[in-house]
């Protein structure tokens, strides 16, 4: 997880923007000292620890019936498709038996990203972003992208700029 990072989120518990480090936690740092790998954060409102594990803050607080199958669709399709980076690369427009499924919403986030009018200055965090395909866009468009979700087994480790 980025240092810098921390000052965008809020507490999915309390809500209030009182994240941090705590000073007596070791923590595993990478070689440029901007990324922690391992440790935890801490609201100092609420008193809610974040793990974070391989570089990925976990802030899922419940894990409801809906995120439980997804994660699970999404290890059957590791299972069952050796290499998932081209039919995730293609979306939202999608390939093959798929494209016809993702219509709708590769029409809905094309229309949305170009009502959003962005001029490439900005600081986008794409959260839920699953598979980070969306937050590639926001990337490609220049923009300081990083994209958070929760499928645990591959990670999406997109931080453009």
């Amino acid at each position: 997880m980025k240092k810098e990072l921390i000052r965008l989120l809020r507490c999915p518990l309390c809500q209030k923007e009182e994240l941090s480090f705590p000073e007596t936690v070791e923590v595993n740092i990478d070689i440029k000292g901007d990324e922690v790998r391992e440790g935890y954060i801490k609201c100092r409102s609420c008193g809610k620890n974040f793990i974070i594990k391989n570089g990925i803050l976990d802030l899922l607080i419940k894990s409801d019936s809906e995120i439980i199958n997804e994660q699970k669709g999404w290890e059957q399709l590791k299972e069952a498709i050796v290499n998932t980076d081209e039919p995730m690369l293609s979306l939202p427009d999608a390939i093959g038996e798929h494209k016809s499924a993702w219509k709708s919403q590769a029409e809905n986030f094309e229309y949305m990203f170009e009502k959003i009018g962005l001029s490439g200055k900005e600081n986008v965090l794409d959260l839920r972003s699953g598979r980070c395909w969306s937050t590639r866009f926001f990337a490609r468009k220049g923009c300081y992208t990083v994209g958070i979700g929760y499928i645990a087994y591959k990670i999406c480790r997109i931080a453009y700029k």
